[in-house]
């Protein structure tokens, strides 16, 4: 029997800034179900780069998001009792998520000051193509380069074809 395919829930744009990625920037710092906590602490961080660099705050975050989102994914497949990696593309929806995935982290990383503090200075620094969200992505790319890219990519999975009558 066939199964339904499980469908991405809409996710309405932040009623302030207007934007999905800050709309999916929220969950990502959310802790025990406290979600106006996390708000507060992405607009404080907003307002921190607003402060420091001047410029809107949302264009300064998109910027960031971009450097550090990835194009390629290391996967594991499996040949005969070899477990090899293999590099997929990644499609922009999954690349944005594991970007945020890796800005939170090196946020939460930081010692010292608040998680609004830190935060702000992972985005600018994310911004400016470096800090340690920037970091994980370069050591990937390493990591994809070092295997070869095409070495490979025959391995990858496909989607199933139909057949047609």
């Amino acid at each position: 029997m066939s199964t339904s395919k499980s469908r991405r829930t809409k996710i309405s744009p932040d009623p302030i800034y207007n934007s999905l990625l800050v709309a999916l920037l929220v969950p990502r710092i959310l802790k025990s179900g406290k979600k106006l906590i996390a708000q507060n602490i992405v607009y404080q961080s907003f307002r921190i780069i607003q402060e420091t660099t001047g410029e809107a705050p949302s264009i300064v975050f998109e910027k960031a998001v971009k450097n550090i989102t990835p194009r390629f994914v290391l996967k594991t497949r499996r040949m005969g009792a070899r477990v090899k990696q293999v590099p997929c593309e990644v499609r922009a929806y999954r690349g944005v998520s594991i970007g945020l995935k890796w800005l939170v982290a090196a946020a939460n990383k930081r010692s010292g000051r608040s998680m609004a503090n830190n935060l702000a200075q992972e985005i600018l620094l994310a911004a400016k193509c470096s800090g340690a969200s920037f970091q994980e992505k370069v050591k990937l790319q390493k990591k994809i380069c070092a295997l070869g890219y095409k070495r490979f990519s025959h391995l990858r999975r496909r989607g199933r074809k139909t057949r047609t009558s």
